[in-house]
């Protein structure tokens, strides 16, 4: 069976080692972090830490509306993120 998975992603500007970049958090899922040079690669990889994290997973956490993380993350810019997976069926 393929789903489709969408999570909000919290995006903003960040400075490490005098660069700016952009970090990216998943607030629904624990210890999902990512950055990217800019703002497309900073998504690009956001996708791609959302497809490792969940594939394979039995249980997921659902997934908060993007009002609700937008609420909690003023000033920031959320994204929804989306990934296909296959989950074969038993």
């Amino acid at each position: 069976m393929i789903e489709r998975l969408t999570y909000p992603a919290v995006m903003h500007k960040a400075r490490f080692d005098d660069k700016e970049l952009f970090h990216v958090n998943f607030p629904d899922l624990s210890a999902a972090n990512t950055y990217g040079v800019n703002l497309h690669e900073a998504k690009l990889n956001a996708g791609i830490l959302l497809k490792l994290l969940l594939d394979g997973e039995d249980h997921l956490p659902p997934s908060s509306s993007l009002t609700e993380i937008q609420k909690h993350y003023p000033g920031s810019l959320v994204s929804l993120i989306s990934v296909t997976r296959y989950n074969e069926e038993e």
